[in-house]
């Protein structure tokens, strides 16, 4: 379908068609289900994991053709990043191609973590924060082991998102699809408040960036929110890799037993943390490599420091790096290391928060999001070669 310098589907819901396996991931045979001209360096097209199977699932593919750089983006799934390959590099670890595995959604490999991210003590909170006439909520807890009992990472995962819109433009460099999913009052147990979800995926030259849009339609009342991303990047060896920040970071005290054990919640302190210079390996050794499930906060003021950017190097596989960068409403920053320990992939995943763990109850990066307003923010990956 010829297309003009910018594409634009209005929302609804996109036409699945048949594929078939390909590199870099999925090719279209049916031409008109493209967004963009035979032309056109970027392209958005309708993809099926597992096709033929009761559990495959919808997905929309941004490529750019000019460069191999392509990403895929799971709708009938939470909207979660499956696929992303950057100048030549696969940032991510995958469920290989297994819908099944999407499903059952074991280690909640690239979700977006909406209204909550990370954990909610005993899945307890009130709200109004700190008013005496707050209400109690109790949220399903799905993080229960002999050291926690907690609320975890949200209700968005594996929901089915509705496409909002989708455009090529190649003056502009980028190819982007908008997908969206309306939480219904009551719709969720322990989290009765009406909200709208956008995710936005932009595929340029430079990267990817992901905008998460929360609209609270309430009429009247406030809605508390906390938003966060669950990547795992892959990396040849841990134990080798070097973390660095460029803004300066405190550690967030969690209570006995961390970071394997005990509830990881976080006990109100902070202390110094200089291990992300770009000077440190993560250390260990390739099979065990030294175990993170740590918090951290950018020190500084927005206006000091206002960008998170975090580099990861992947010193075994020719130095090359992947870089998470997010504007200035992520605050917080979680690294866990221990997916090699526990099942064995060799991964790294690195997750900018909006709020600290158990912000309904600490109030810590909490977003108050007043009736009929909007929180938006920003976060995304580019890689640099060696």
């Amino acid at each position: 379908m010829a297309a003009s310098p910018s594409t634009i589907t209005p929302l609804g819901r996109s036409t699945k068609s048949s594929w078939i396996r390909m590199a870099p991931r999925l090719v279209c045979v049916v031409i008109a289900c493209m967004v963009g001209s035979s032309s056109s360096t970027f392209t958005v097209t309708n993809g099926i994991m597992q096709e033929g199977t009761p559990d495959q699932l919808g997905t929309y593919i941004l490529t750019n053709d000019r460069t191999g750089d392509f990403a895929e983006v799971i709708w009938e799934s939470g909207g979660r990043l499956e696929q992303l390959n950057l100048n030549g590099h696969d940032v991510l670890i995958t469920h290989q191609d297994n819908a099944t595995m999407v499903r059952e959604n074991p280690h909640w490999r690239s979700c977006p973590l909406v209204p909550f991210a990370n954990r909610i003590r005993d899945g307890e909170y009130s709200w109004p924060l700190g008013q005496p006439d707050a209400t109690s909520y109790s949220l399903p807890l799905n993080e229960v082991s002999d050291d926690r009992s907690d609320a975890l990472h949200g209700f968005l995962c594996n929901k089915t998102l509705e496409l909002r819109a989708k455009s090529v433009d190649n003056e502009d460099d980028g190819a982007m699809v908008a997908i969206g999913y309306e939480f219904e009052p009551d719709s969720e147990i322990g989290y009765p408040f009406h909200i709208d979800v956008t995710l936005i995926y932009k595929l340029t030259s430079d990267g990817i960036t992901v905008t998460v849009r929360v609209v609270n339609k309430e009429d009247q009342i406030d809605v508390p929110l906390t938003i966060s991303w669950h990547p795992y990047l892959a990396v040849q060896d841990v134990s080798q890799a070097v973390i660095h920040s460029a803004c300066p970071l405190r550690h967030v005290v969690m209570g006995d037993g961390a970071p394997r054990h005990g509830d990881l919640i976080p006990t109100g302190n902070t202390e110094t943390w200089d291990d992300f210079d770009g000077t440190h390996q993560v250390g260990g050794n390739s099979t065990n490599p030294t175990y993170m499930d740590d918090e951290f906060r950018l020190t500084p003021s927005i206006h000091a420091c206002p960008n998170l950017e975090v580099a990861i190097t992947d010193v075994a596989a020719n130095n090359v790096t992947t870089v998470l960068f997010a504007d200035p409403q992520f605050r917080y920053l979680q690294i866990y290391t221990g997916a090699m320990e526990n099942w064995g992939e060799s991964s790294i995943a690195v997750e900018p928060m909006v709020g600290k763990a158990d912000a309904f109850n600490n109030g810590d990066g909490l977003q108050v999001l007043s009736a009929d307003t909007t929180f938006e923010g920003t976060f995304g990956f580019k890689v640099r070669q060696a």
